[in-house]
């Protein structure tokens, strides 16, 4: 990242909601363009991000004051109680989703700062792991989860029946 430029680490606020609309719309069109089947529903969206906001589970990471990368921390993720093809190493974790980066902040490891951003969350909470998932054609983000040191587990299904590459880090 740029050493010139100051990046802050926060709590997503409503007034973040029109960024964050922007940065999902942008990685759904290169999802499609990719043709990964992935986030194509329109989900996320504003709505699911304010939601998200209401239930305290919304972060971004912004440079000189513009939201560059955004992410959603969760306590327990359902899908994750059966794991097929696999098993998860931990019992106490913390779920990281929605994870992406503004257009104009691709390539500066973003996403790798924002999984470094879960791990400290969950150190704090006495976690013992950090877990995401996602689709086996993501091969950019599998590999940014397997850089910063992620293990593929197994399979999960998510709530459509779709399934997804699960990865759990040790803390």
């Amino acid at each position: 990242m740029d050493g010139d430029k100051i990046w802050v680490f926060r709590s997503s606020t409503e007034r973040d909601a029109e960024a964050v609309s922007k940065i999902y719309d942008f990685a759904r069109e290169d999802f499609r363009k990719s043709g990964i089947p992935q986030w194509l529903d329109g989900s996320p969206n504003k709505d699911t991000f304010l939601d998200d906001v209401k239930n305290g589970s919304s972060y971004v990471i912004e440079c000189d004051g513009e939201i560059a990368a955004t992410a959603k921390f969760i306590l327990y993720e359902p899908v994750y109680d059966d794991i097929f093809d696999g098993e998860w190493k931990s019992n106490g974790y913390i779920a990281v989703h929605r994870v992406a980066v503004a257009e104009k902040y691709r390539r500066m490891g973003l996403a790798g700062k924002m999984l470094g951003e879960a791990e400290r969350y969950a150190h704090s909470l006495g976690r013992e792991a950090v877990r995401i998932d996602t689709h086996e054609k993501n091969v950019k983000m599998r590999s940014m989860l397997e850089k910063n040191g992620f293990l593929r587990r197994g399979t999960v299904y998510i709530a459509d029946g779709s399934p997804r590459v699960a990865y759990e880090k040790l803390l």
